[in-house]
């Protein structure tokens, strides 16, 4: 018995020993578990350092690849028992399943996404999960030394699967670790000897692991988009999301500039094949999670978060100081921004037959129509709103309510677009909408069916003794100019009866109230319903 003892410990560490040792080994010549019909979770990945980011502040970056699509975004509060304190986050999950989280950030500005990889070994059947995994590190870890010694305790125990995780913290750290069962390493985004340019991009294709194709046309195409684009290279929200999340070139096919009028296989003018592109047939969902600068509040880090493809989709900016998601990112069995999105796939992707192959002109076509011709619009109308109150917050005090107010109008305002397909709702809803210092708008009754008094507060804001009130519409066409109001101390009262200024009544539908006053706007929205 005791030689057999000896046998089994013996083995034991010889397999510890080869796994710890497979990164640094030709892996070809291993008899492991590969399984290369695997192709359902191929998500593409970045991290990116403080120094390659525009505003100095690190940023992830996952496309998720899943066959599943029903995905909600939630903000899980803190919880304090008797044996452990977690900490509040928000991230991506299952609809159904709040047990496991896919990409996140909590309250102390850890930030965690993933990928599967296809090219370490795999030698288990069971294991930790990597969402079970994941939730466990956005309610315990405060920064990624705590992430590190997580997954080095999970190094004991095994990994069901081989994983690259992206994180980040509020100190700047940015690092990628690709995980086999039982061991890791790390690629470090701020070393600059490791990591020349700040910049990490993977999909589901470790660099230490043995050669394989899977994920490898995604790899070269994220890293021609990182590196090739304008401003010396330093990466913004806007074009992570814009150019390299909603990127469709495949391995055969360029489809760019749109609209595209080549034609494929014998599939209709203007289809392309996503099967293989960062923009997939299987992308259910997208954040951009930019961290803060050192010193910086970590509840000011920034999701940007996103239902459904990119290409038919818009990105929303969530903060965990919010303590809330919006509704529309949650709600229901089936969210409502999927509700939407799952009628508009069936024009994205109409051949059943050709499940991956999409129809480009829904996105653009020669007459300027499609999804692009304004979900851009809108979420760069977005990103400004979160990029104009992360500066204002960082310079005051900044409550929950606030933050929580500020997040959901801009989420209003980019749902409403996104329903009539059109971004002119931006144009009457700027950057100053959203801010809450001294600043008070709203009318009553809202919604109205016949008339409505519309109320302002400026203080501090005005020097004037007059505010011009406008009414516009959804299309962001004048409605009527009600014309100048007295201000009483940066009070003003004004009644609109529902007439244009022909004096016709208008229709039921969104309109918006705009003051102007001192060179400035001021916007909010209301309701008439007949």
């Amino acid at each position: 018995m005791r030689y057999l003892a000896i046998i089994f410990v013996t083995f034991v560490l010889f397999v510890i020993q080869d796994t710890a040792e497979l990164f640094n080994s030709d892996m070809s010549g291993h008899n492991f578990k590969i399984d290369n019909s695997v192709g359902d979770n191929e998500c593409t990945i970045l991290v990116i350092s403080g120094g390659a980011s525009a505003d100095n502040r690190p940023i992830l970056w996952k496309n998720r690849d899943v066959t599943n699509p029903d995905q909600k975004y939630y903000y899980i509060p803190p919880c304090s028992t008797s044996n452990e304190t977690t900490y509040a986050y928000l991230g991506n999950f299952y609809a159904n399943d709040l047990s496991r989280c896919f990409m996140g950030i909590n309250e102390k500005g850890f930030g965690i996404i993933n990928a599967n990889c296809y090219n370490l070994s795999d030698m288990l059947s069971d294991g930790i999960d990597d969402g079970d995994l994941m939730r466990i590190a956005l309610q315990t870890c405060c920064n990624v030394d705590e992430w590190e010694e997580l997954l080095a305790r999970t190094n004991l125990i095994g990994r069901k699967d081989a994983w690259m995780f992206g994180v980040l913290d509020a100190a700047g750290s940015a690092k990628l670790f690709e995980c086999t069962n039982f061991s890791y390493y790390v690629y470090d985004a701020n070393d600059l000897e490791q990591t020349p340019d700040g910049i990490i991009v993977r999909s589901v294709y470790s660099l230490r692991g043995w050669y394989t194709d899977k994920g490898i046309n995604r790899y070269k195409r994220a890293n021609q988009l990182v590196r090739c684009q304008p401003e010396n290279r330093l990466l913004t929200v806007e074009y992570i999301l814009q150019t390299i999340a909603r990127d469709f070139q495949g391995p055969d096919c360029n489809p760019y500039p749109l609209p595209f009028y080549g034609q494929l296989d014998t599939l209709p003018v203007g289809y392309v094949n996503t099967f293989d592109t960062i923009n997939r047939f299987k992308t259910r969902s997208c954040s951009v999670i930019r961290g803060v600068l050192p010193n910086e509040d970590p509840l000011l880090a920034t999701t940007y978060a996103m239902l459904g493809p990119p290409v038919l989709s818009i990105a929303v900016p969530l903060w965990v100081g919010s303590e809330g998601v919006p509704a529309f990112l949650n709600h229901g069995a089936t969210a409502p921004w999927l509700e939407i999105i799952g009628e508009r796939m069936e024009n994205l992707y109409p051949d059943d037959d050709a499940d991956t192959w999409m129809n480009t002109h829904c996105l653009l076509d020669s007459a300027g129509e499609g999804s692009f011709s304004y979900i851009f619009g809108l979420e760069k109308w977005a990103i400004a709103q979160a990029d104009s109150l992360v500066e204002f917050w960082s310079d005051r005090e900044h409550k929950a309510d606030e933050m929580r107010n500020s997040q959901n109008e801009i989420c209003q305002v980019v749902w409403d677009g996104f329903l009539v397909e059109n971004d002119t709702i931006t144009r009457v809803s700027n950057t100053q909408t959203c801010l809450p210092d001294n600043i008070n708008l709203y009318n009553y009754p809202n919604p109205f069916n016949q008339s409505t008094t519309i109320s302002f507060y400026l203080s501090g804001r005005t020097i004037s003794e007059f505010a011009s009130v406008s009414i516009y519409n959804i299309l962001g066409e004048k409605v009527m100019q009600i014309g100048d109001v007295k201000l009483n101390n940066g009070r003003g009262t004004v009644d609109w009866n529902g007439c244009n200024d022909s004096g016709c009544p208008v229709s039921t539908g969104i309109y918006f109230y705009r003051i102007e006053v001192d060179k400035a706007n001021y916007s909010s929205k209301m309701l008439m319903l007949k």
